[in-house]
């Protein structure tokens, strides 16, 4: 900020010498002390639900669970939600989760045109990677430690049994084998039937040794891969940040490390709280709740009541078991957080048609009273190219969706080959081709 344009600040001198005593304007300067900004105004434009979410945080003390149907609004509420925060509790920490990081500059942006203050937005990794930081230093990520160590580990590791142990072992660090289950053969031969794993002609026994010898080796070494960022302080209780609101977006795709991590930054977790943890939140909740903490300061708890939990997901959008995702993790956010469920129910995104369809398998989704009817239909693989052609003007923002790439990339050769443009998202196909043209010939 450039001094004229600023909020008053302690600096009121007009202007300010240089060593070889010229004199310049202060107005010129860049000053970045200035006093604290205003909170964001309050989100007004909410349906109930959404105002009942934001009324929930601002009056009760309780934890929070959104579960938002697809295109509710989710995001938008988030902000109403962190809006309402920076107003009613002033003095407030804000820490939100993000699933990756594609999400987390998207959340960014959003919170910072809203101008709202004290809230950081990272991912798990990056929460987990600043306490790492914090204390033992900076540090390099080493994708290669558990490869490394499985090439070391002594008899002969066929090449494809590494790489799959290479992600078993990952799959414990994040069921937290170790700290929150045992490192035991019994513990690693759940997991291994838990994720359909397969190591083919190689002794099961021995490749669940493995896993449990590897992991101890891991925990033993001073490199740090992906895994470890959330592992590691877990693991050795290392400090961890908390702040007094903790978002979660993506709730239904957090796995038992994050759930433990998520737990660990909520301020006031830690048993055996005594008196002076209530000194300097006086301003966040009434007499009642602070005589109420107290009370409870000695006793053997583990909970969380100076800080606070949002978390919003949508069970029916639970896709990434496959990376040890709990599939029924929001159910295991609210028991382990005694938290009150409220409903995102309404679709703003869909059409009347197109809710029908999904009520099939999601039947509390509901559309706008106004939204558009809509259509859907169905169309073999084999009429797919001559309606494309028959249409091709009012088909031109078509999107295909499918489970697995490799039918997409059928379809977008068919459609190339048909002098139909196309593009697999993230994939440049044209260049893909050209590489391969190169290769073979």
């Amino acid at each position: 900020l450039s001094l004229h344009d600023a909020l008053p600040i302690y600096n009121t001198s007009t202007t300010r010498r240089r060593k070889n005593n010229q004199t310049i304007p202060l107005h010129s300067m860049k000053l970045s002390i200035t006093k604290d900004f205003s909170p964001p105004p309050l989100i007004t434009n909410l349906s109930l639900q959404q105002q009942d979410a934001v009324n929930f945080v601002t009056s009760t003390t309780s934890n929070l669970i959104l579960q938002a149907y697809a295109g509710s609004g989710k995001t938008y509420t988030l902000e109403a939600i962190l809006c309402a925060i920076n107003n009613h509790f002033p003095s407030a920490t804000v820490a939100t989760l993000s699933f990756n990081n594609k999400i987390e500059t998207e959340l960014q942006a959003r919170f910072s045109r809203r101008g709202i203050l004290k809230t950081a937005v990272k991912t798990a990794h990056k929460f987990g990677k600043q306490a790492c930081e914090a204390f033992r230093g900076p540090f390099r990520i080493n994708e290669y430690k558990v490869p490394d160590i499985l090439k070391a580990y002594p008899g002969n590791i066929p090449w494809p049994i590494q790489k799959t142990l290479a992600r078993f072992i990952s799959l414990g660090k994040d069921a937290g084998i170790g700290f929150l289950l045992p490192n035991s053969p019994d513990t690693w031969r759940q997991l291994y039937d838990h994720h359909d794993l397969d190591c083919e002609k190689f002794p099961l026994s021995r490749f669940l040794t493995i896993a449990e010898n590897v992991l101890n080796l891991s925990n033993q070494s001073d490199k740090i891969d992906i895994a470890d960022l959330i592992y590691l302080p877990l693991l050795h209780n290392w400090p961890i940040q908390q702040y007094d609101f903790v978002l979660v977006d993506e709730a239904q795709d957090i796995n038992s490390v994050r759930r433990e991590l998520i737990k660990r930054m909520i301020k006031g977790y830690q048993p055996n709280r005594h008196k002076e943890m209530i000194k300097g939140f006086e301003d966040l909740y009434d007499d009642k709740t602070i005589e109420a903490l107290i009370a409870s300061s000695n006793k053997e708890v583990d909970r969380f009541s100076l800080g606070r939990l949002i978390a919003v997901g949508d069970p029916h959008q639970a896709i990434y078991g496959f990376t040890g995702a709990d599939h029924n993790a929001l159910e295991n956010l609210r028991t382990t957080f005694n938290a009150t469920v409220l409903p995102l129910s309404t679709s703003y995104r869909c059409s009347t048609s197109v809710i029908s369809h999904a009520q099939k398998l999601v039947p509390g989704i509901t559309a706008l009273p106004d939204a558009p009817t809509g259509s859907v239909t169905k169309i073999t693989e084999a009429d797919f190219l001559s309606t494309f052609k028959q249409n091709s003007p009012s088909l031109q923002t078509s999107a295909v969706l499918c489970r697995n790439n490799a039918p997409l990339i059928k379809q977008a050769l068919s459609c190339l080959r048909a002098s139909i443009p196309c593009r697999i998202e993230g994939k440049d196909v044209g260049k893909q081709l050209t590489s391969l043209i190169k290769k073979l010939s």
